[in-house]
């Protein structure tokens, strides 16, 4: 947008003639448009293209970034959203391991551990937002997707064996992201 200097290997001339303006007007016409996207409810489509929470580029570019940003993870939540994530089939399959069962015998079943642990992985690791999680789910409503998740953190809190096998399968999730 302008405000600060930009880094070396971050390319904006796309994106400027992208508004089809001068320098200025466009960086200007861009801070419009990321404030409007930011609203509640105004998203254009282009924000479902957003990796991470926080670029808009493929997959190759979105693990350069990834490599190369640095910062304190509590202090700037932005840079949280570009740590390496695994993916839902990921998530999935640790589960289905898991439970000895595999994800469409269980992912419509309601108040199910199996469902409700994938969503839990998906949005504590996975990085993903409560409709991202529905529809990947299966086209659950994002608000069953939060009950469900409220859910599932009172069974951890309750139940032991519960949080045991949460525990093996983040264990194998991290493992899988130190051997990527």
């Amino acid at each position: 947008m302008g405000r600060d200097p930009k880094p070396a290997w971050l390319t904006c001339e796309r994106v400027w003639r992208s508004f089809e303006r001068g320098r200025h007007e466009s960086q200007e016409a861009y801070r419009r448009f990321v404030e409007q996207g930011a609203r509640e409810g105004e998203a254009p489509e282009i924000w479902e293209q957003v990796k991470g929470q926080a670029v808009w580029g493929g997959e190759e570019f979105l693990q350069l970034v990834a490599t190369a940003v640095q910062g304190d993870e509590v202090e700037q939540g932005g840079i949280k959203q570009l740590r390496w994530r695994p993916s839902w089939d990921k998530l999935i399959q640790a589960v289905e391991e898991a439970k000895g069962e595999g994800w469409e015998s269980f992912r419509d079943r309601r108040r199910d551990h199996g469902r409700e642990m994938v969503f839990w992985l998906a949005r504590r690791h996975g990085g993903l937002k409560l409709q991202e999680i529905g529809d990947k789910g299966g086209g659950t409503n994002y608000r069953s997707v939060d009950s469900a998740l409220r859910g599932f953190g009172r069974n951890l809190r309750m139940d032991p064996q519960l949080n045991s096998t949460l525990a093996q399968i983040e264990k194998q999730i991290l493992t899988q992201k130190n051997e990527s």
